[in-house]
């Protein structure tokens, strides 16, 4: 069987982290390494600070998972294609895999501060602004991973981008 790349994103509790898990089936043993790219919607890459190529690497030493921490200021949705080397690639074989992943973690932890905002000065539920900027937070939560679903990268940053805005004009908004 020739190799099949692949793998999956997670965000765990640190939002600002996340991990990529090597899913690949029908491994190829004549793998040498693997590289990470973080493609933002203006073309440039994300890498951890000090890095000075536009990929991160996935040495086979690190085994199936690779934690990049820090990594993420804000949200972002990011085009992440993973690239397999082997020494001798076998016919018929995958070695990249591409997809689009929508980081939503930070956005919803604001957006859940709110509610608990909510809990401790029930006063904010009669400003009429209120409610309307909050239903407008998760709708542009809702729209970016939507977006994602169907792999407009562009859309689902411009939500993400709007989403920012009410978060860092709070005192304005909320």
């Amino acid at each position: 069987m020739a190799h099949t790349a692949n793998f999956t994103v997670t965000q765990g509790t640190d939002p600002n982290s996340f991990v990529l898990t090597d899913t690949s089936t029908d491994v190829d043993p004549n793998l040498t390494g693997r590289k990470i790219y973080l493609q933002k919607v203006g073309g440039t890459y994300l890498v951890p600070a000090g890095t000075t190529t536009d990929y991160i690497d996935w040495p086979l030493t690190d085994g199936s998972t690779k934690t990049l921490t820090d990594i993420l200021e804000r949200d972002l949705s990011l085009s992440i294609l993973v690239e397999w080397s082997s020494s001798s690639p076998e016919v018929g074989g995958s070695y990249s895999k591409l997809l689009l992943h929508t980081f939503t973690a930070l956005i919803e932890a604001f957006y859940y501060l709110l509610t608990q905002l909510q809990a401790t000065n029930p006063l904010l539920v009669n400003d009429n602004q209120y409610f309307g900027n909050k239903i407008k937070l998760r709708v542009l939560i809702d729209d970016a991973e939507n977006s994602t679903t169907y792999n407009d990268q562009y859309l689902a940053q411009l939500s993400l981008d709007q989403a920012y805005a009410l978060q860092q004009n709070a005192n304005i908004y909320f």
